[in-house]
């Protein structure tokens, strides 16, 4: 390759990355969510309504600029390294919309009383690639994730610390603009049934994502002295995850309850994936479209022929 050449293609890819707003010094101090079809993925939502003091009706709405943050979390009562990772992300979130899920390990589990199959199940569906890839083990506490997108394994930092990765990783926000979509959710027990009808509204500019609805059942907090790792009263516990078949409407729902007290909470979540499309590794396929109007020109500039004077 002439060295003309080499300098052009080193320019485009240059510009390449300061068009999908890169910045070559830029600190990535999280791994990305990959899913086995390649598609971009998130979550969002957060509609939340409280499902104590035996409430019989409940309902709710939010637009989509006041959805909180979601981070999920891996974690489990005898996890150390737990209290660690907890301490760090309670000292970056307060005085923020935030909503947690916290998973606790079920699957051949016989020391933490929190976990279900449901959740056990979810995580391994929507994050064991990532982890497998990230640590060699698909349920691996402690595992913090933002947005569904960005992901935070273990204890050891990026960046010069523990807050400061999940600090970035909560300011840089959704990949989705949420400004335009808004969601309810409401309750009703009948004759012991409970019924939940819920909708999300999608803005056009995303009507080609694939959606798929949820309602965490999330306790606010447990009771277990005997955890392993002394923290006694535990928070955020995902109990139950409950898929929905469509974005809006109506159906009985059954879920796992409180492990104890009366502080269960029903929220509808959401997962998006971007449509997909056919693997091309080419290069060309990999530039965005502004860089790659660049490089018909320059490469023909570059191809031709020198006079020598």
């Amino acid at each position: 390759m002439s060295r003309s050449l080499f300098t052009i293609l080193v320019t485009i890819l240059l510009l390449a990355g300061n068009v999908a707003g890169v910045s070559p010094t830029e600190s990535i101090t999280w791994i990305d969510v990959v899913e086995e079809s390649w598609q971009d993925s998130g979550t969002l939502g957060g509609i939340s309504i409280s499902l104590s003091n035996n409430t019989t009706e409940e309902s709710t709405s939010l637009d989509g600029v006041d959805w909180p943050t979601i981070i999920e979390v891996y974690t489990a009562t005898w996890c150390t390294n737990c209290l660690q990772t907890e301490a760090a992300m309670e000292n970056i979130i307060d005085g923020e919309n935030i909503l947690q899920a916290h998973f606790h390990r079920f699957i051949a589990e016989t020391q933490d009383p929190f976990g279900a199959e449901s959740t056990d199940d979810y995580w391994v569906g929507r994050y064991a690639q990532t982890s497998l890839s990230a640590a060699g083990g698909e349920r691996l506490a402690p595992t913090n994730i933002f947005d569904g997108e960005r992901f935070h394994i273990g204890t050891s930092p990026t960046s010069d610390s523990i807050e400061n990765d999940y600090s970035i990783s909560l300011n840089t926000g959704s990949t989705i603009d949420k400004s335009g979509f808004s969601g309810s959710l409401s309750f009703t027990s009948e004759a012991g049934e409970e019924i939940f009808i819920w909708d999300i509204s999608v803005p056009n500019m995303y009507s080609d994502l694939e959606i798929q609805p949820m309602i965490y059942f999330i306790e606010d907090v447990g009771y277990f002295p005997e955890g392993g790792n002394g923290a006694d009263f535990y928070h955020h516990i995902l109990r139950d995850v409950v898929k929905l078949p469509v974005i809006s409407g109506q159906m009985p729902v059954e879920h796992i309850a409180a492990f104890d007290g009366d502080d269960l909470s029903a929220v509808l979540v959401f997962n998006w994936f971007s449509p997909e499309v056919e693997e091309d590794n080419s290069f060309t396929a990999a530039l965005p479209a502004p860089a790659l109007s660049l490089l018909l020109p320059l490469f023909g500039a570059a191809l031709l022929p020198r006079r020598d004077d």
